[in-house]
């Protein structure tokens, strides 16, 4: 098996800056989308693909609302209301030496 941890340390960063109180930062799923290319002259008649445009799930992160934290949550909503997109970093814990950087937008700020 290989080796398992929990997210427990995980953080993300808005803009660089760290976003305080958060119990949730969600996984990054990235699909492929199938584009069908079958001829008449196909073997067997067998469909054919190949590997088309990818795309990015919506990741979503929980937290406590916390007024205190300004570059970071207020940060986040006030880009939102200006519909910004913003640098962005899951940073998983230390054993695992991996992380996520990505461009993003809110979708979504409750």
């Amino acid at each position: 098996m290989a080796n398992q941890t929990l997210g427990f340390g995980a953080t993300f960063t808005w803009n660089g800056a760290p976003v305080a109180g958060l119990t949730k930062i969600g996984g990054v799923e990235i699909t492929t989308e199938a584009v069908e290319i079958t001829t008449h002259q196909s073997a067997s008649m067998f469909k054919q693909f190949i590997a088309g445009l990818r795309e990015v799930s919506d990741i979503s992160i929980e937290g406590y609302f916390d007024y205190a934290d300004s570059p970071g949550q207020l940060a986040m909503k006030d880009d939102s209301a200006a519909g910004l997109s913003r640098s962005c970093t899951i940073a998983f814990p230390a054993i695992l030496g991996a992380g996520w950087t990505f461009t993003a937008f809110l979708k979504n700020f409750k």
